[in-house]
Formats: structure tokens, sequence, C-alpha cells
């Protein structure tokens, strides 16, 4: 089993966020070179899927490999185009071929929220009293 533990004040001031990197799927056939991108994610147990700002997918080449209709707290029925990426997470941990749903993430600090469906693969551990969560996969 493979996990990474964060620490700190950050935890409780600006929730569960971790550096993450995406890169195109391994399964996945995709355009041009296999490029990465480096991002904040939040951990979301709201967000029943997963999701990434809507310029990530221009900057990976990726093709688009679905479409959902999605609600968010401000709308309902937003369009989004879904996209096959490998995510690497603190301490060489790797979720291989998930899709993701690109959204706009305006005014946030944040480019990705991990939602239930890579956390329904692991064990989320949050410890609030010292500001640490564990996830394992």
């Amino acid at each position: 089993m493979s996990s990474f533990t964060s620490l700190g004040e950050t935890v409780r001031d600006k929730g569960l966020v971790v550096s993450a990197t995406l890169v195109p799927s391994s399964v996945m056939p995709i355009d041009g070179s296999r490029n990465s991108v480096h991002l904040d994610a939040m951990i979301d147990t709201g967000a029943s899927h997963t999701v990434i700002r809507d310029d990530i997918p221009g900057k990976l080449g990726l093709n688009q490999v679905g479409e959902i209709s999605a609600n968010t707290p401000s709308a309902t029925g937003v369009r989004c185009y879904q996209y096959a990426v490998d995510m690497m997470l603190p301490d060489n941990v790797r979720i291989q071929n998930i899709i993701v749903s690109a959204m706009p993430l305006e005014d946030q600090p944040i480019q990705c929220l991990i939602g239930r469906d890579i956390l329904a693969k692991g064990v989320l551990i949050y410890i609030g009293y010292v500001n640490q969560f564990t996830l394992s996969f």
C-alpha cells in the first residue's frame, strides 16, 4: 500500500491541499509529447468526481473521452468534458487512468478537486486536532 501524510497549520487554514502532477493517461493516445502539469489539488469529500481547471487539458494535449452534465454550488447542468489522466501525489503515490472533468475553477487557489471517485480507491484519515491527514491506496 502506498501513502503520504501532510502535517501543518495549512491543513486547518487551507483545507486538505496537496501538490500533484498530472500527465496524460499512460493507456490513452495523446497528441504530441507527454507533457505534465504541476498543480495544487484539494481533497473534497463533497465532490462526486475529480475536477481539473478547464485550461489544463490544452496544456497536456489531451483528447476528450466523454462529456457529463454536472452540478456546482452555483449552477446546475454545467457541461463538462472528460479526459483520462494519471495523477502523481507526494511520496510517489500514482493513480493511473482516472477520468477527470474539466470545469472553470476561477478565483480559486487550487487547480484540481480530488473527488470520491479517487477517494473510493483508498483510505483517508484526517486528524483535525494535529492538522494532519494521510491518504493511502
